[in-house]
């Protein structure tokens, strides 16, 4: 329960400060910048508060809105190069926001299956 407040209170300081105009095409050009590069290391802190947040909340097992199990020690490179790859076969998402292709992408690789 500590952990899930200061979460909540994280992403209230912080949330003015992101770029919430990032699209998924944005996020892919980010993602595959050379390692070293503030925009990608914006990449990888990206998906790990998207991995983490999914965690904290529990919303990885079979919740009704996302549904991703990960594995233990799923890492933010890893997360990058799931996401890379599937922004590179879904051209037509590029235009959505960066949050739904990270979460999209990461689903498709960690599925936990419908909740009936």
């Amino acid at each position: 329960m500590k952990l899930k407040f200061i979460v909540i209170i994280l992403l209230i300081i912080v949330s003015p400060f992101t770029r919430a105009q990032d699209t998924v095409g944005i996020m892919q050009t980010f993602c595959e910048l050379q390692d070293g590069n503030s925009m990608k290391t914006y990449c990888y802190s990206y998906i790990s508060g998207v991995i983490d947040v999914q965690s904290s909340f529990g919303l990885t097992h079979k919740s009704e809105t996302i549904y991703t199990c990960f594995p233990e020690g799923v890492t933010a490179r890893q997360g990058a190069a799931i996401f890379v790859k599937w922004a590179k076969e879904n051209p037509e998402q590029h235009h959505k926001l960066a949050h739904f292709g990270v979460i999209e992408s990461l689903r498709s690789v960690f599925p936990c299956g419908l909740k009936n």
